[in-house]
């Protein structure tokens, strides 16, 4: 939470001393709606996923050294220390490190007053090729390097149809959805009216043409790194460029929209609540009831099993997982998803039940009973399905 208000700050920050919007108004809620979309809401939820923020964070300092808002342009050690700092963004984690063009986009192409040069265009693409090679070099070549193999999901991808089919159907919808995490036709279009008038607010500015071109190629140039691999998985944790670039559009569109119809100084509040209720309640919903009441779950069916003087191992049964057991809501292995199901979790939960209800069963390194590890003399096994169903009116 603590890095998502700086990232906040920071943007406000950012569009005030570079004045890129003009309504105050609309100022001081840009940077609460944009730390509210669905990837943020990720980032807030797990705490090992709080470090992407800092990488948003790090993809605008970087910019700001390339581009300082003080002067017309950087110095050489500004540049290096630029592709410094997006390295480390890219070494953090790479989809939040492209945000980089998110603030180029903001700087450049929304500010009406801004002319966009091809010089600064070029800048920014080799500073960010820099930033892509380092962290190409980090998945690919030191991985192999070190462990003698790379990530499986940093492999290139050969079917390059079959990916462009998927980011349109699983991607840029979510993308074009924005605070909606479950999309839906009606909102769709809806969104995806507010994000022409977005555009049309820029292509009749300042250089719009120019500029009109720069904001699509960048929406395209941000999701690149992740069409080129062979993972399948729209996660929003991994959307988070796209979706700045797409929701900054939305929402200027939705500003424009409302500047002509009613008073901003009442209906912009009044939409950043409703945004901030909705991520409020993707968190609740997605989140905090699921692994609450997972916790709840296993500590009872612990409990109701295994008695309190009990010395030996305990280990668990995963197979016919219950995912929808405490909420409907499931979206990738996000929003809903249950950790009861998930190997490596297992552990600390029942570690964490085993002290602080006083139990003496042992865990060891693997808990999960398979063919290869079987529970044989002096263990007892838990069945984590059994208990979130026996928990749940949902079964």
């Amino acid at each position: 939470i603590l890095s998502l208000v700086v990232l906040s700050g920071f943007i406000y920050n950012f569009i005030d001393s570079r004045k890129i919007f003009d309504n105050p108004v609309f100022k001081v809620i840009f940077p609460l709606l944009i730390c509210s979309l669905p990837a943020f809401q990720v980032y807030a939820s797990w705490a090992t996923c709080f470090p992407f923020t800092i990488s948003v964070l790090l993809a605008g300092i970087s910019y700001n050294k390339c581009f300082p808002h003080s002067k017309q342009r950087s110095s050489l050690p500004e540049k290096l220390s630029s592709i410094v700092v997006l390295w480390v963004a890219f070494a953090i984690y790479q989809p939040t490190a492209i945000t980089f063009l998110f603030f180029f986009k903001l700087d450049s192409c929304i500010k009406k007053e801004s002319s966009l040069t091809v010089k600064k265009v070029a800048t920014c693409f080799i500073i960010l090729v820099i930033g892509v090679a380092g962290s190409f070099i980090m998945s690919k070549v030191l991985p192999v390097w070190l462990y003698g193999e790379s990530l499986s999901r940093a492999e290139l991808t050969a079917d390059i149809g079959g990916k462009m089919k998927w980011f349109i159907n699983e991607s840029l919808i979510n993308a074009v959805n924005n605070y909606n995490i479950q999309p839906v036709k009606i909102y769709s279009w809806f969104s995806s009216l507010a994000i022409l008038i977005g555009l049309y607010t820029i292509f009749v500015g300042k250089s719009g043409r120019w500029k009109t071109f720069i904001v699509i190629a960048i929406g395209i140039g941000s999701y690149a790194p992740n069409l080129a691999t062979k993972e399948n998985w729209a996660a929003f944790r991994s959307l988070v460029a796209l979706e700045l670039i797409i929701s900054t559009l939305f929402l200027i569109g939705i500003n424009s929209l409302v500047s002509r119809i009613f008073k901003q100084a009442f209906v912009c509040p009044l939409i950043a609540l409703t945004i901030m209720i909705i991520a409020q309640y993707n968190i609740i919903n997605g989140f905090i009831i699921p692994q609450r009441s997972e916790i709840q779950a296993l500590a009872a069916e612990i409990t109701n099993k295994i008695p309190k003087n009990y010395t030996g191992k305990l280990m668990f049964d995963l197979t016919d997982p219950a995912y929808n057991a405490f909420t409907k809501t499931q979206r990738y292995d996000e929003f809903g998803n249950i950790s009861l199901a998930a190997p490596w979790a297992l552990k600390g939960m029942a570690e964490e039940i085993r002290i602080m209800k006083g139990f003496n069963f042992k865990l060891s390194n693997n808990v999960i009973i398979s063919e290869a590890n079987r529970c044989i003399d002096d263990c007892m096994v838990i069945k984590t399905s059994d208990a979130m169903r026996r928990s749940t009116i949902n079964y």
